[in-house]
């Protein structure tokens, strides 16, 4: 299956950021940052953006408003789902994509419950990435781990 099978595939559960979307205040300027990083941006184009450098893509998921935050963490999920074996930023990828879902179920759940139960979908892929592409655990933790606190928070939820 071509990633733009699967990017169609997915796309409905989450729709585009419209412009009001993206209120974010002044003084906020890692919320500022991320706007002026994925304003308009598609998913095509914001997983060229994962691609340039994913951990800093990542930083700025964390700090959208809610449906901005759940159109590119889907994204992101999506870049995830395109990667081929040998892809030198696997780990980055996983491990950030289960840090924003883990950190976001215990600190702002309302921004992350509406992509339930889909978003457990790639939260699995993200952890049979740790084997797929021999992710070290004692440097990026351990991705089973990682999922078992994942699905304790979304029971709490």
């Amino acid at each position: 299956m071509s990633m733009n099978t699967v990017i169609e595939a997915l796309r409905p559960i989450v729709p585009p950021p419209s412009k009001n979307d993206w209120e974010v205040r002044a003084d906020d300027i890692d919320a500022v940052w991320a706007k002026e990083q994925f304003f308009a941006l598609d998913t095509v184009s914001a997983i060229e953006q994962f691609d340039r450098n994913v951990v800093s893509a990542a930083e700025s998921i964390e700090h959208m408003p809610a449906v901005p935050f759940r159109y590119f963490l889907w994204s992101l999920g999506l870049y995830m789902l395109g990667l081929e074996d040998g892809a030198d930023n696997a780990a980055d990828v996983a491990s950030n994509f289960l840090q924003i879902v883990e950190h976001n179920l215990t600190s702002s759940p309302k921004r992350i419950v509406p992509l339930f139960p889909r978003i457990l979908e790639l939260v699995d892929y993200a952890v049979a990435m740790q084997e797929r592409f021999d992710i070290p655990a004692d440097i990026y933790g351990d991705f089973t781990e990682s999922r078992q606190r994942i699905e304790v928070a979304s029971k709490l939820v």
